[in-house]
């Protein structure tokens, strides 16, 4: 059964929104703040993001003993199956997936933000390097809702795939999924925006944390984004007895992308705080 929170929103539902609205904030702030450059540098972040976990997958299915194929990819990889995708017409095999999606808690959220333009800019970018590079199988996306379109189409085939299809597991923690991919995510567009903008990337990347922080305030409570960490001298650590499964699953990710300084973390700390 799902966990809720009290306002009866799956508390995996929300984790999906914040990770809509975090996106938002973010992208807006390279495509205002830098133009022409701050597509390109976006449009990258968002594709190597999407390489990254492609590769993430694979390499976690090989450590299992799994097999590659399309099948395992949609059942068994590093999403959770949430309230937040209203999917028809699913059909799922180890060589062709297909599914349409009608609603999506990212392009609701993505076009209540008026931030449209950035949505179209993460659907365009991150789903062929994601599902492509997972086993090298080939992925057809005509429609899409962020540019209008009445619904998204995903149709995936990989001719000869291997057998067997593992069978599918409810996840115990959910919200642990959606949780460590904010925190995949937060770093690689954290990391192009300081990496290529340097002191002006940083500062604007700041200015957007405080805003989403602003934004969301009520959403990133003690057992949300807002707390859950401490400052360790240079060090962020986990709060002992205080912070929740998801939160654990986000630091972990910034660990896993930066090591265990977690440089990106104290930025995200420091703002988050500062603003909520």
């Amino acid at each position: 059964m799902a966990v809720k929170t009290e306002t009866g929103e799956t508390v995996t539902g929300k984790w999906s929104r914040l990770y809509g609205t975090l996106y938002a904030f973010i992208a807006r702030a390279m495509l205002d703040g830098f133009g022409d450059e701050g597509e390109r540098v976006l449009r990258k972040a968002i594709h190597d993001y999407g390489a990254y976990r492609a590769a993430w997958m694979r390499a976690d299915h090989q450590r299992r003993g799994l097999a590659l194929n399309l099948a395992n990819l949609q059942n068994l990889g590093d999403m959770p199956n949430t309230d937040s995708l209203e999917k028809d017409g699913r059909v799922c095999t180890p060589s062709y997936f297909r599914v349409t999606v009608t609603e999506c808690t990212h392009n609701d959220t993505w076009r209540a933000l008026d931030s449209l333009e950035a949505g179209i800019i993460y659907c365009s970018e991150v789903h062929h390097p994601m599902y492509e590079g997972y086993s090298g199988g080939s992925l057809d996306l005509p429609d899409y809702l962020t540019k209008g379109d009445r619904f998204c189409t995903f149709e995936l085939k990989q001719p000869g795939a291997p057998e067997p299809a593992a069978e599918p597991k409810v996840d115990t923690y959910p919200e642990a999924k959606i949780a460590r991919l904010y925190g995949v995510l937060y770093c690689f567009l954290a990391r192009a925006m300081v990496d290529t903008f340097g002191e002006d990337g940083e500062q604007a990347l700041r200015q957007a944390l405080a805003a989403y922080a602003s934004h969301a305030v009520n959403d990133l409570g003690e057992d949300q984004v807002a707390c859950g960490w401490e400052a360790d001298g240079t060090r962020l650590q986990p709060v002992a007895g205080k912070t929740s499964v998801a939160g654990q699953a986000m630091y972990a990710a910034w660990q896993e992308v930066e090591g265990e300084g977690t440089p990106l973390g104290h930025i995200y700390f420091g703002e988050i705080h500062r603003s909520s």
